[in-house]
């Protein structure tokens, strides 16, 4: 962000920031630099998140914002034992980004990932493919409340480089229930990635 920073004269948020404050922040910085994002083009200036110019992610873009917003909602303390590849299986970004591409995932399609986690895979989704709809469903409060603080990060710092994405819904609960069933049903492209799932 420190590009913007300087073009506009603004002070750096700092570590000390309360997190009321830095929401106030990233929404005011949005306002500033909204005029900015429509009126530059993509030659006049390039920085690490990508062109200005363009409306949607580059691999590379989106795993700078995710990146942030991962840590902005401090989901990294949430790996280990609880929630490790062991357990729950594991996808990169970066594999997801490829499996979009070989399936092609486009805008009519509605995506679910089941144990989504902190929902890195549907933002994934939701930036390289403008799905519909992409969906994470999440059966531990804990890692659903930080999904829930890091897809809220995510809206912004995409809202902020000026990226587009299709819809991001995650939600709190067990995909067995019947009350979920319809998050199946009406996807066309359903993920579940685990390796804990109980033998009938």
């Amino acid at each position: 962000m420190a590009p913007i920073l300087d073009i506009y004269g603004l002070e750096s948020p700092t570590f000390h920031m309360a997190f009321e404050e830095l929401v106030d922040y990233v929404n005011e910085l949005n306002v500033v630099v909204s005029d900015f994002h429509k009126n530059v083009t993509p030659k006049q200036f390039k920085y690490c998140f990508g062109d200005f110019g363009l409306d949607h992610c580059t691999i590379d873009t989106l795993m700078a914002i995710l990146e942030i917003s991962k840590r902005c909602a401090n989901a990294g303390s949430l790996r280990g034992g609880a929630t490790g590849a062991m357990v729950f299986g594991n996808l990169s970004e970066r594999q997801m980004a490829v499996t979009c591409k070989e399936l092609k995932i486009g805008e009519k399609d509605r995506f679910i990932d089941i144990g989504c986690g902190f929902g890195q895979l549907m933002c994934t989704v939701a930036a390289l493919t403008q799905a519909e709809v992409s969906t994470g469903i999440e059966y531990q409060d804990h890692i659903y409340d930080a999904g829930l603080l890091q897809l809220k990060f995510f809206k912004k710092l995409m809202k902020f480089f000026g990226k587009r994405h299709g819809n991001i819904t995650i939600k709190y609960g067990d995909v067995t229930e019947k009350k979920n069933h319809s998050m199946i049903t009406t996807s066309t492209f359903v993920f579940a990635n685990n390796i804990a799932f109980k033998k009938q």
